[in-house]
């Protein structure tokens, strides 16, 4: 039952990181571009470049974090793979077990650029590194 309960919540914060990930998907590669093409200005950089990743996944993610203390990185990894699946499916059936591969599809184009790889791996890895800062002061604090 533990198992069920931790893999139900798993969906639940993976389809929301997912759907809020999708609602900042234009703007943020928008402002990357500009950044990498050096149209936007240094300061400008830390708020405007990764708001909308970074900002979907604070609250997803603290969740999991309060709700599954002792299975916090397995709730995480799930959440993730579910996360992924659910943006390579944006324009697919949901349940179509080709969203992971979708997901990944433009890493092998030969015309992959620079802003595509940092904001896949940004929605990868920021999870990973959010829980890891949680963790941290978490264990500063108590």
């Amino acid at each position: 039952m533990k198992l069920f309960r931790l893999v139900i919540l798993s969906l639940c914060i993976g389809y929301c990181y997912a759907n809020l990930v999708m609602a900042f998907d234009l703007p943020v590669t928008k402002q990357l571009e500009h950044w990498l093409a050096g149209q936007m200005d240094k300061q400008q950089i830390p708020w405007k470049l990764f708001s909308g990743v970074i900002g979907a996944a604070i609250i997803p993610f603290i969740c999991a974090y309060m709700y599954a203390r002792t299975h916090k990185w397995l709730v995480t990894m799930l959440s993730i793979i579910i996360a992924v699946h659910c943006i390579g499916n944006r324009h697919k059936t949901l349940w179509d077990y080709q969203g992971i591969v979708a997901f990944f599809e433009p890493l092998t184009a030969n015309t992959i650029n620079l802003t595509t790889a940092i904001y896949l791996l940004l929605i990868i890895v920021w999870p990973l590194i959010f829980m890891g800062l949680i963790q941290r002061i978490d264990s500063a604090v108590n």
